[in-house]
């Protein structure tokens, strides 16, 4: 019997149809996630012109697939049910370069890093500088919407991006000092112990003229602590003088500067260094002009890199208890990753303070 003409119910689908298909397999497999690329990334990926990818996208977005704006990008509505969701994981974001944080030389995320890996706990590091503006939350939505079940670490973070985390309520942790006006859960040194202890130290030893050298751009913790070095010195009978002394952004301005102050008439007869680069930079550039340490100058460290733990005069300073930062720090992501609640309030510890050789009275 020979075969009846009968049309059978076939039907060729167009490029659109087979598009729109494509589409939605991807979406389905994970491979296209929210947002979607622009149209001319989209278009060289599935091999076809983009007015067919427009038809194809208008048929998704018929469908409630996506929502389709002109001059934004497209956005998905329906996400994937088939394939695994992300993992769970920490990102450690930093508003500054790898050249200025190495990593693998901060002593905090060397320990977090290996407490992380013994635990199991995935992690990855982000530092751009260009989180540092006024207005970093563009990219702190990008990068959210890449890691979307990511546990936020902050280091050495603005206010902006401070705000920007609280405002969304996303789980984060502070390594470091919230700003005034901003409430996340937070660990850092006391650092308005640290002042006050020090102020109290230097009047100990009879200094009235101390001066204090900030970083260019002073964080939540360099404010506290200048501002409890301020309070202790003026509770003095009488009342002992702070000058302040900001590092700027060249080398050089800060060696012009201390030249400067310390040819006064009443110039400081006490130094306090904050970060760890300008303790090392002041030694080496008082020694390099004859100044005897601690005859002429007192010199008194916040935090001490290694490198000057083998210097001669040994530096006062004070001990940071990495290793009780790290286990804390610890401790709170695994909570956060757990979802459970971790409170809005600082966790603050106090390090010990390490004389030295550096400290002196001042000469008469």
């Amino acid at each position: 019997m020979g075969l009846s003409a009968t049309p059978l119910p076939f039907r060729r689908r167009s490029l659109i149809e087979q598009a729109a298909q494509a589409l939605r397999a991807a979406v389905d497999s994970g491979t296209l996630t929210d947002p979607l690329p622009g149209e001319h990334t989209l278009a060289e990926q599935l091999g076809i012109s983009r007015p067919t990818l427009r038809a194809a996208l208008a048929m998704l977005a018929g469908e409630g697939w996506l929502k389709l704006a002109r001059g934004r990008r497209t956005r998905l509505l329906r996400q994937s049910e088939t394939h695994e969701p992300p993992p769970v994981q920490v990102c450690i974001v930093c508003p500054q370069s790898r050249q200025q944080i190495v990593p693998g030389e901060h002593p905090i995320l060397q320990q977090l890093h290996a407490r992380f890996a013994a635990n199991g706990i995935a992690w990855e590091d982000i530092f751009e500088g260009r989180l540092a503006g006024a207005r970093p939350e563009g990219r702190l939505r990008e990068l959210t919407r890449q890691h979307p079940r990511a546990c936020w670490l902050l280091l050495a973070s603005t206010a902006p991006m401070q705000r920007w985390f609280a405002a969304v309520g996303l789980p984060c942790l502070v390594l470091g000092s919230c700003h005034a006006d901003v409430r996340l859960p937070s660990l850092d040194l006391n650092y308005r112990a640290i002042g006050w202890h020090a102020g109290g130290t230097l009047l100990q030893h009879g200094h009235r003229h101390v001066a204090i050298v900030t970083p260019h751009s002073p964080l939540a913790g360099d404010l506290a602590c200048r501002a409890a070095l301020r309070d202790a010195l003026a509770k003095a009978a009488p009342a002992a003088n702070l000058t302040e002394v900001a590092t700027g952004p060249a080398p050089r301005d800060l060696r012009t500067k201390l030249d400067r102050l310390l040819a006064l008439p009443n110039r400081p007869t006490a130094i306090f260094c904050l970060l760890p680069a300008q303790s090392l930079a002041v030694l080496l550039h008082l020694l390099d002009r004859g100044w005897r340490i601690p005859g002429d100058l007192t010199l008194l460290a916040r935090d001490l890199p290694p490198v000057l733990a083998t210097v001669m005069p040994e530096f006062a300073h004070y001990s940071r208890p990495v290793d009780r930062l790290a286990s804390r720090a610890l401790r709170l992501a695994q909570d956060l990753l757990a979802g459970r609640s971790v409170p809005a309030k600082p966790g603050l510890i106090t390090p010990e303070f390490r004389p030295g050789a550096t400290l002196g009275a001042p000469r008469a």
